[in-house]
């Protein structure tokens, strides 16, 4: 609705007119205005998006600088050089992961968000997720491992976003599993969804 030439925002609210007998008699839907509300939220998303693009921008660089170091092209790193730059490593690629969760929530709000679909397997999808968790697991004392059945199909999947759900799978479970604890990844194939899909998915 526009008012004085301004887009306004409205939530409706039903509420029930009842007669002597306690019957249905009608309905008043009361409009509350929500206008200030809605402009707040879509501040806080400009917001966040603009200081994703702007973080994802500089963590690019850093990234690259990194890369450059591993492979040795601005000179040979020593034991300990090289195990630092790679600790920094994961955590450039833990935080550029946790910045694409924050864009995708941006583009799911303003319904931009594209599935890229394609046939992966799920021993690759498991073991791409539990390489960036085997240090903080072996760090705090918890085994990490990993079973996928070799008969399990091909699935259609976005990798991205299957590897955001993994990695936030595996964030609390790392937080929640005591010392000395386990933590056990494994799949199994869905007969009723790959009947459905037809061969070779699952």
């Amino acid at each position: 609705m526009f008012r004085a030439g301004r887009e306004s925002f409205f939530l409706p609210q039903a509420i029930p007119i009842l007669d002597e007998n306690q019957r249905l008699d009608g309905v008043t839907v009361v409009l509350a205005d929500v206008t200030e509300l809605r402009r707040l939220d879509e501040t806080k998303s400009d917001l966040l998006s603009t200081v994703s693009h702007e973080l994802k921008t500089s963590l690019t660089s850093v990234r690259m600088a990194i890369h450059l170091l591993l492979e040795d092209k601005v000179g040979e790193l020593n034991r300990q050089q090289s195990e630092l730059v790679l600790a920094a490593r994961e955590d450039a690629d833990r935080l550029h992961h946790i910045i694409e969760g924050l864009l995708d929530m941006g583009r799911i709000q303003a319904g931009r968000l594209e599935m890229e679909m394609k046939p992966m397997a799920v021993q690759e999808i498991v073991e791409h997720a539990l390489d960036e968790f085997h240090a903080p697991f072996k760090e705090k004392g918890v085994r990490l491992s990993a079973g996928i059945p070799a008969d399990i199909p091909v699935v259609l999947a976005d990798p991205t976003r299957v590897y955001h759900i993994l990695r936030n799978l595996l964030d609390n479970a790392i937080r929640f599993t005591n010392p000395g604890g386990e933590v056990h990844v494994t799949a199994e194939s869905d007969k009723a969804i790959r009947a459905f899909q037809g061969p070779g998915y699952g």
